[in-house]
């Protein structure tokens, strides 16, 4: 896959994750992304939800006039992760996409 779609899948789910953090359907779009990254592994996906559970709570404490640069900031790291894991694993991009789809459904 091209270098080109692997960037820009991540900065979407990067980007998806973080608008959604505020939101009630936030538990189901962070488990479905952790399994996906994890590529099925049930430790990996634990440990991939508690770190986007932290990054999740260092923006909901801000105040709401810093939330807009540390989302980005925070969508910025959560990028660069999931680019390398798509490196990794190119085939993810089709399930990344598919629960995001879902996600714009909703």
């Amino acid at each position: 896959m091209r270098e080109e779609a692997l960037h820009a899948t991540a900065g979407v789910v990067a980007a998806s994750l973080v608008g959604a953090m505020d939101d009630e359907d936030w538990p189901r779009l962070r488990n479905q992304v952790a399994n996906v990254l994890s590529g099925g592994d049930p430790r990996r996906a634990q440990v991939i939800n508690a770190r986007l559970e932290a990054s999740r709570g260092r923006l909901v404490r801000l105040q709401p006039e810093l939330r807009e640069q540390a989302g980005v900031d925070v969508a910025a790291e959560w990028r660069r992760t999931i680019n390398g894991l798509l490196w990794e694993q190119p085939t993810l991009v089709r399930d990344l996409r598919a629960v995001l789809a879902a996600q714009l459904r909703r």
